[in-house]
């Protein structure tokens, strides 16, 4: 077996695993200039407390297209499984109306996990440990009167790396989340659309 020989982990392609988001994150955003907001979200489904700020380096509050890099901070934690998690997307967004965008969007991310104290060994065991991410992303959000509304599709693919009792497991996961944000923007209007 590949991890019986030293230093080598043994590893594990698991199946894809679907999640419905149950209940909305909610966000808030501010701008600090024309193309740089500050903000951050909160989910209670998923244990989600999330510090982000957004560049819009395409595109000016005129465009209809905008691209943007939103650098975040997360920390996760559940009955299950609680980390933190450091990620970096780019986001194409394009304005189909004043109140209408679609984003398209790419990211990799890095987190650490660990099993919280609720978790079932046998179930969240491929959740825990050191995982490295690459994912995309398509959404809408809705804009009205400074609140706007964001259901998402997320797919991703995760390289996840834990120790077992007879030794060093790296397991491979794909993921399909199905998201709603809800969230205010303070301010001047969003330099692009919700992650």
């Amino acid at each position: 077996r590949a991890h019986e020989a030293e230093g080598v982990p043994e590893r594990i392609d698991s199946e894809t695993n679907t999640y419905l988001q149950v209940l909305p994150e909610v966000s808030l955003h501010a701008p600090v200039s024309t193309d740089i907001e500050l903000g951050g979200r909160f989910g209670l489904s998923g244990g989600l407390f999330e510090l982000d700020a957004k560049y819009r380096f395409v595109g000016t509050s005129d465009s209809r297209l905008h691209i943007a890099v939103q650098p975040a901070f997360s920390l996760r934690g559940t009955l299950a499984v609680a980390g933190a998690e450091a990620a970096l997307p780019v986001l194409v967004t394009y304005d189909v109306h004043p109140s209408v965008s679609f984003t398209a969007g790419a990211y990799a991310a890095w987190g650490s996990f660990r099993q919280s104290d609720g978790g079932n060994d046998d179930l969240f065991q491929i959740a825990v440990g050191r995982r490295l991410s690459l994912g995309g992303l398509v959404g809408f959000e809705f804009r009205f009167d400074g609140f706007y509304l964001g259901p998402t599709i997320e797919l991703a693919r995760s390289v996840v790396d834990f120790e077992q009792g007879n030794g060093p497991v790296e397991t491979v996961l794909t993921t399909m989340t199905w998201g709603l944000n809800l969230g205010w923007i303070r301010g001047a209007a969003s330099a692009a659309a919700t992650h």
